[in-house]
């Protein structure tokens, strides 16, 4: 069964890949910034705070990229199928 309007679901799947993949560069980034003192106590109270926000997206962040690559494979498998014969 041809999927309708395969090659664009493979471009908005890689393009939410991407911005995912950022997302959590982003994300893990806040977190390293937390992990050393500043020496001043507000600063790393706050920088905590902001560790423990990326932290929760993070996970959010990695659940969507599984569910997007899972959505991928097989559209790019029918993709691969209907230019190889």
């Amino acid at each position: 069964m041809t999927t309708i309007n395969l090659r664009e679901k493979i471009n908005i799947l890689n393009t939410l890949l991407q911005q995912a993949d950022l997302e959590a560069f982003q994300l893990g980034l806040t977190v390293q910034c937390a992990a050393e003192s500043s020496g001043d106590v507000q600063v790393d109270t706050q920088l905590q705070a902001h560790a423990q926000n990326a932290s929760t997206q993070l996970i959010a962040v990695k659940r969507r990229i599984t569910v997007c690559q899972a959505a991928l494979e097989p559209l790019q498998a029918e993709l691969n199928a209907s230019q190889g014969g």
